[in-house]
């Protein structure tokens, strides 16, 4: 398993129902001896949606950003253990399939 870049996601809780409104965290820290600029910050769910206008990265809002859409991110990650958190809101699917949500996180770099 690499380490070189630390992707944790959380949700507030562990479980919830139909219309439920979770907040998602994810913390992403680069490990790499090089920052990472113009990444993209991708989000797969399952059973739910995102909630629009919710997206975070640190205290700055971003109410034109999508996760499942892909986002280049405004910021540059610096390296050697910099970090930084994103947060948004998904809301469960009122017809859950499985009864199961998921969240997948996929950051990509040139």
């Amino acid at each position: 398993m690499s380490t070189d870049l630390e992707i944790v996601m959380s949700a507030e809780r562990t479980w919830a129902i139909p219309k439920d409104v979770l907040t998602i965290t994810t913390h992403i820290t680069n490990n790499l001896d090089v920052p990472l600029e113009d990444f993209r910050y991708k989000d797969t769910l399952t059973n739910a949606k995102f909630v629009k206008g919710t997206f975070q990265i640190g205290t700055t809002m971003y109410q034109e950003f999508d996760p499942t859409q892909g986002i280049t991110m405004p910021v540059t990650l610096g390296a050697l253990g910099s970090d930084m958190t994103v947060k948004y809101q998904i809301e469960v699917d009122q017809n859950m399939v499985d009864y199961e949500v998921s969240d997948i996180c996929t950051i990509t770099a040139d």
